[in-house]
């Protein structure tokens, strides 16, 4: 048998558009595709049959043998290499939408704002950081290179940083006195005003120049990281005087 009368059109059709069932003599369901989803079409477009619906696959995808089939079905699926490219496309388009883009960075942002979540990262990245010591090399000469060409087309001169040096004695960050040497915390950091890589889209990157650098605490300039601003807050002010009266009564010189 290749084809079938459906039962509410009345046309003959080949026995492809039709779906299977278990419970009829041929095999196949008496109404083919199309009716059937016209009918569905209909029976879901009144707002309280589809209430129902809802609310019946609801408690039907909670219950624990569902949930291992479903879990088993998506990792066998997720194994197929065209299913794997299928879905990485869908994902692609879904997370292109402004919308989403914008939920997906709040939801990112109050994830990493949690106190456990911190401590979390932190624990993750002691551990990524031992266990990977090639990789973090790699990143690290990455990076390394990455800032030595930003710095390559300079004018900046040896005699204008040992000017700088002489005429630079209080850190324009946090207001404090500087030592005469390189050392932590008191030491000097030649720091850039507005960062070589910047957060910020919107604000352009710092170039290696002359009217972009100046001498600051080697703590102020590892405490500012890419912020961009002229001076810390007095609070922040605070935060770092209290660290170095703490530093100097355990008389540590490195961080």
């Amino acid at each position: 048998m290749e084809t079938k009368i459906c039962g509410r059109c009345k046309k003959i059709l080949n026995i492809t558009n039709f779906h299977k069932h278990r419970q009829t003599k041929s095999g196949l369901a008496s109404s083919c595709k199309d009716c059937v989803k016209q009918r569905h079409k209909k029976y879901y477009d009144n707002p309280i049959n589809r209430d129902k619906q809802i609310q019946r696959m609801r408690i039907y995808n909670v219950r624990p043998d569902v949930k291992n089939r479903h879990k088993e079905w998506s990792k066998k699926y997720r194994e197929i290499p065209a299913n794997k490219e299928r879905l990485k496309k869908i994902a692609r388009i879904y997370y292109a939408r402004p919308e989403i883009k914008k939920k997906t960075i709040e939801y990112a942002r109050q994830y990493a704002s949690r106190i456990e979540n911190k401590q979390r990262r932190k624990e993750w990245d002691k551990m990524d950081r031992k266990n990977n010591p090639e990789k973090v090399r790699l990143f690290a000469k990455i990076k390394d290179g990455k800032r030595r060409a930003a710095c390559k087309d300079t004018d900046i001169t040896s005699k204008f940083l040992r000017d700088l040096w002489n005429r630079t004695d209080v850190c324009p960050l946090c207001g404090l006195q500087m030592e005469d040497n390189t050392s932590w915390p008191w030491g000097r950091h030649l720091e850039h005003i507005l960062p070589l890589k910047s957060k910020d889209k919107n604000i352009p990157n710092g170039t290696h120049t002359k009217d972009n650098v100046q001498y600051t605490h080697s703590i102020c300039n590892l405490s500012k990281h890419c912020q961009i601003l002229q001076k810390f807050s007095p609070k922040k002010i605070l935060e770092i005087q209290t660290r170095y009266l703490h530093l100097y009564h355990r008389g540590c010189t490195t961080p």
